[in-house]
C-alpha cells in the first residue's frame, strides 16, 4: 500500500488540478451556446431570464428535456432562441430538384411533439434567423418594425439590431405577420388548436446587450403573458443527463482518467499479489529499551571489572538514598548498611568471583526496590 501512495497523490493532484483548469478557462461566453439563459456573455439570454424571473407571479425554469417528453402546464410558454436551422427542419432535395432556382419544399415548421404542445394550449416561440422550411430570409427589413396587427395594443414599435426579415408569401400557411420592417415579416403568429406559435426573425432581440433597448423588454414581457416561461436549452446541448462524465468526455479528459484509474487498480492489485517466497513472520519483538541494557552491560564488561562494577552500583546507591532521605556522613552510611546488611563492596582492584558477584549485585538491587517501596509508601501517605 506503501508503493502506491506515490500513484494515489499524483492522480488525485491530476483530478485537483483538471477541475481547477476547467472552472477557471470556461467562462460564460464560451461554456454557453450563444442564445442560451445560462450565458452571461452580450449575446446571452441570461438578462431576459432574470427580468422575467423578477416580474411578480412570473414563474421562469430552464428546460432541459425535449418538448414532449416532460409534463408543461398547458399554458406554458417555450422560448427557443437558436442560431441556423434546427436539422429536423431542413428542407429535403432531390439531386433532380437542387438545380440552381429551384424552391425548398415547403414543410411544417414543428415537430410532432411540438405541434401536440401548441395545440394543447401552449405558446412556443421560435427566434432563428433562419427557421427553415419554404421560409425566405430577406436582409432588408430596416431598423425598425411597425406593429401591422392588432395583437399588443401597448407596443408599436420594435429597433431591430439586425435588418433580417422573412418575405411574407415564403410563410407557412396560417401564419400572419405581427411586427414588419419595410414590408418584410420580422414577427409572425399563427394559432394551432388552443395554442399559438410566434416565430422571430431576429434572435438578438433577446440577447443580453439589446434586451434593454428599443422596447425588447415590454415585448418579452408581452410574449410571457403571465403564464410559466421555459428558455429551452436543449437546443444548446444543456440536456438534463449531462453529468460530470459527458463534461469530462467534452474535454477528452475521460479517457486519460479511465487509464489512469486502470493503472491505479493495476498498481494495487501487483502490490497485494506476493512475488517469490514469504518473508520471514519471525521478527524481534523486544524493545528498544531492552537492546540498549543490553548494549550498556556489554559495554561495561569490557571497560571495567565486576568489582569497579559493584562499587560504581554501590555509590549510586548512596546517592539515591541521600537524595530521598537527605541524610548526610555517618547517618547516610548507616542507613545504607541498614539496607545492604552491612555489605562493603570488594575493592576496585581485587578480581572478584562470580558467585560473589552475582550475590552484592542482588544486595544492591533489593536495596534499591526497598528504597523504591518506601518512597512510593510515603507518596501515598502524604496523599492520604
Amino acid at each position: 500500500m506503501r508503493r502506491a501512495l506515490p500513484l494515489l497523490l499524483a492522480i488525485a493532484a491530476f483530478l485537483v488540478a483538471a477541475l481547477l483548469w476547467i472552472g477557471s478557462s470556461r467562462t460564460g461566453s464560451h461554456a454557453f451556446d450563444r442564445g442560451s439563459a445560462s450565458n452571461t456573455s452580450p449575446s446571452g439570454l441570461s438578462l431576459a431570464y432574470a427580468y422575467l424571473g423578477h416580474r411578480p407571479g412570473q414563474r421562469v425554469s430552464m428546460l432541459t428535456t425535449p418538448l414532449g417528453s416532460r409534463a408543461l402546464p398547458n399554458n406554458a410558454v417555450v422560448l427557443r432562441v437558436q442560431e441556423g436551422t434546427p436539422d429536423h427542419k431542413r428542407p429535403e432535395i432531390d439531386d433532380e430538384d437542387s438545380s440552381e432556382g429551384s424552391a425548398p419544399l415547403r414543410e411544417s415548421l414543428l415537430t410532432s411533439s411540438e405541434e401536440e404542445f401548441v395545440r394543447g394550449g401552449g405558446r412556443l416561440v421560435l427566434a432563428s434567423g433562419e427557421p427553415g422550411g419554404s421560409i425566405k430570409v430577406r436582409n432588408d427589413a430596416g431598423k425598425v418594425a411597425v406593429r401591422v396587427f392588432p395583437l399588443w395594443s401597448g407596443l408599436d414599435t420594435l429597433s431591430l439590431p439586425e435588418p433580417r426579415g422573412w418575405s411574407p408569401r415564403s410563410l407557412p400557411l396560417g401564419m400572419h405577420t405581427l411586427f414588419a420592417g419595410d414590408g418584410e415579416a420580422v414577427v409572425a403568429r399563427q394559432e394551432i388548436g388552443a395554442g399559438d406559435v410566434i416565430a422571430v426573425s431576429v434572435p438578438e432581440l433577446f440577447e443580453n446587450r439589446n434586451i434593454a433597448t428599443g422596447h425588447h423588454l415590454a415585448f418579452l414581457a408581452d410574449i410571457a403573458g403571465g403564464r410559466p416561461v421555459y428558455f429551452d436549452e436543449v437546443v444548446h446541448g444543456m440536456a438534463a443527463d449531462n453529468g460530470a462524465l459527458s463534461l469530462l468526455t467534452e474535454w477528452r479528459l475521460g479517457p486519460l482518467l479511465v487509464l489512469l484509474l486502470a493503472a491505479a487498480l493495476l498498481t494495487l492489485w501487483r502490490n497485494s499479489r506476493r512475488a517469490g517466497p514469504a518473508d520471514d513472520e519471525d521478527r524481534d519483538t523486544r524493545s528498544d529499551a531492552i537492546d540498549l541494557v543490553a548494549s550498556l552491560g556489554a559495554l561495561y564488561g569490557r571497560s571495567m571489572s565486576s568489582a569497579e562494577s559493584i562499587v560504581l552500583y554501590h555509590a549510586a546507591l548512596e546517592r539515591s538514598v541521600a537524595a530521598q532521605s537527605g541524610l548526610r556522613g555517618e547517618a547516610l552510611h548507616r542507613r545504607v548498611a541498614e539496607l545492604t546488611h552491612d555489605l562493603t563492596p570488594s575493592p576496585a582492584g581485587r578480581k572478584l568471583p562470580a558467585h560473589a558477584f552475582h550475590r552484592q549485585l542482588t544486595i544492591i538491587n533489593d536495596a534499591f526496590r526497598t528504597l523504591e517501596r518506601s518512597a512510593r509508601g510515603g507518596h501515598d501517605a502524604k496523599h492520604r
